[in-house]
């Protein structure tokens, strides 16, 4: 989030208010706490048919909820990206021919481009710091979920409570950034002239 935001600054002239970078302050922590209380640990490999119809389920489901919640589409996106992230932790390693055979290496190209799809959608409608800020925060929260609650990622001993401030930090920080950006200028005048 942190490195898109000064790229933007420096390269596209992004205008970042402080907020936002006090915001941007807060996730990163929340990030940090995180990734600190992993434990060391071995994925466990899902169960195909299982994980395509919920992964599945979930990438379908979002184009439409975008169409209709027009405010939540870095959210989808991120959901999207959350679906690539839990896939390719299951097709990673394998061999060349099974990687492109496997039916959630292809998923997981699908659901990158429902995320693309979204994240664009979005940048035409709040900051752009705001919409990647909220779409980073939830593939990091729901992959970090799917990670604990089936894949067998482990919480380092004493550290649960940098799991719930970390989440917390970060959840807090989509709402502020969602709660106070602004639509991106228009494109096009209201007049419809160019």
């Amino acid at each position: 989030m942190g490195l898109a935001t000064v790229i933007g600054v420096l390269l596209l002239g992004w205008r970042v208010r402080q907020l936002e970078i006090v915001v941007l302050a807060v996730m990163a922590s929340g990030l940090l706490l995180l990734t600190g209380a992993a434990a060391p640990s071995t994925a466990r490999e899902l169960s195909l048919v299982p994980a395509l119809v919920v992964m599945g389920v979930l990438t379908l489901a979002v184009l439409p909820l975008a169409r209709t919640l027009k405010a939540a589409t870095p959210v989808l996106a991120g959901i999207a990206f959350a679906v690539v992230a839990v896939a390719a932790r299951n097709v990673a390693g394998k061999p060349l021919v099974e990687l492109v055979l496997h039916p959630l290496t292809w998923l997981m190209v699908v659901a990158a481009f429902v995320g693309q799809a979204c994240i664009a959608t979005a940048l035409q409608r709040v900051s752009a710091t705001s919409a990647v800020a909220s779409m980073d925060a939830t593939t990091v929260v729901i992959g970090s979920v799917a990670g604990l609650a089936v894949m067998g990622d482990q919480i380092a001993a004493g550290r649960e409570w940098w799991v719930v401030l970390g989440v917390l930090l970060v959840v807090s920080g989509v709402l502020v950034l969602g709660s106070v950006s602004r639509p991106a200028p228009a494109l096009v005048p209201a007049g419809g002239e160019r």
